[in-house]
């Protein structure tokens, strides 16, 4: 993997980063990327509450659809746990 350099001003926040593992600063920087790119839609959308509108119904129907996506898998695994068992009990 390549690496990216750079160089921060030196403050209690950039200081407790550079202490932080590798692993942590990837997740930090991903947090903080994903946090900004919200709040620049959220202040888009304060100008147009259509937008806005929009916006937060597209926000509960990707919830809706995870929580459906994962309730989705769990039962599917049940099922092949399930399927597993039997088959073990067919082979013995």
């Amino acid at each position: 993997m390549s690496e990216v350099n750079f160089t921060l001003p030196v403050s209690e926040v950039t200081t407790r980063f550079a202490g932080r593992s590798t692993h942590d600063k990837l997740r930090i920087i991903e947090l903080g990327i994903n946090l900004y790119e919200k709040g620049s839609e959220t202040y888009l959308s304060w100008d147009n509450k259509e937008t806005h509108s929009q916006l937060e119904s597209l926000q509960k129907q990707i919830e809706r659809e995870k929580e459906r996506f994962e309730r989705e898998r769990g039962e599917l695994v049940e099922t092949i746990t399930q399927q597993q068992h039997l088959i073990q009990h067919i082979v013995i």
